[in-house]
């Protein structure tokens, strides 16, 4: 009994073996079906072997590998060519989740470019996966919010009031989490490309920014704009669509002007705060764990 699916055209597979095929062997290539099943083959098989050649090289790049995680040698990875990088980049991440669903072409490449660049950087990927990247190592682990995995089940609660008298250099430990919070006043020439792929820094336009400003833990009930939509969001949906892990929704900062969250730190800025052609001043802020042994 045939599948009654294989004739509904709703389906892009039968609409290629209905309708393209059929033109495609009139008009251009009576043996089209042939052809196609040996370039299918030919493709499996090379892509097979590709496999087994990258597997050997992430073998050869690998300085440690552990429960979901894998660092490899940054030199080493920037030796090769492109092709090879993106590979060794979808099977490093294979191994640390099992699998590459939801990592595209545009993730790959986005962690090649960073990573010709020699400097430190970070990406959050899909499903978790962090990448981090310095001068000697790349580092593919699970976790996409490196926050402090040892705070307590509850939500912590914290505040902070910032530039009372205007935007300046200044750095900020939030000891509540382990957190340390640096802000920056730099011009839009000043940013180096790949520092706009990294989650963990913001940059916002002073102009739309209205001092002081709030650092402040999550409450219940929060919105912001993420940075490309027109309506505003929960926190608590946009951190179930980023799949951000419980715990570190927990420890997670904000920051705020005038009652307006504007970045959702490590994750998102709004789009009410975001640089545009006419930005002449921007107000750089990264966000990183501070050591256990360093903590006051």
């Amino acid at each position: 009994m045939e599948d009654s699916s294989n004739t509904d055209q709703t389906f892009l597979r039968n609409r290629v073996r209905n309708h393209l095929i059929p033109v495609l062997r009139e008009q251009y290539n009576p043996g089209i079906e042939n052809g196609l099943n040996r370039l299918s083959e030919i493709l499996r098989e090379e892509a097979a072997w590709l496999n087994s050649t990258v597997d050997l090289l992430v073998q050869d790049a690998t300085i440690e590998s552990g429960n979901e995680l894998i660092s490899i040698s940054a030199p080493f990875f920037r030796s090769q060519l492109a092709a090879v990088q993106r590979r060794i980049v979808r099977a490093a991440i294979e191994r640390v989740k099992g699998d590459t669903r939801k990592i595209t072409f545009q993730h790959t490449d986005d962690v090649c470019r960073c990573a010709a660049t020699g400097r430190n950087f970070s990406l959050d990927l899909p499903d978790g996966i962090r990448i981090d990247g310095s001068p000697d190592k790349l580092v593919v682990s699970r976790n996409s919010f490196p926050g402090n995995r040892n705070v307590a089940k509850d939500t912590v609660h914290f505040q902070y009031t910032l530039f009372v008298y205007g935007f300046q250099d200044t750095t900020l430990t939030i000891k509540e989490t382990g957190w340390q919070v640096a802000f920056r006043v730099v011009t839009p020439g000043e940013i180096p490309p790949e520092k706009f792929y990294d989650s963990r820094i913001a940059f916002l336009d002073t102009d739309r920014l209205n001092a002081p400003l709030t650092l402040r833990s999550i409450r219940p009930g929060d919105r912001f704009t993420p940075l490309g939509m027109a309506g505003s969001q929960k926190i608590s949906d946009f951190f179930i669509n980023a799949k951000v892990p419980s715990c570190d929704r927990k420890s997670c900062p904000v920051l705020v002007s005038d009652g307006r969250i504007v970045w959702v730190a490590g994750h998102r800025i709004s789009e009410h705060a975001k640089l545009t052609p006419g930005t002449s001043r921007a107000l750089e802020v990264s966000i990183t764990a501070v050591p256990d042994d360093t903590r006051q």
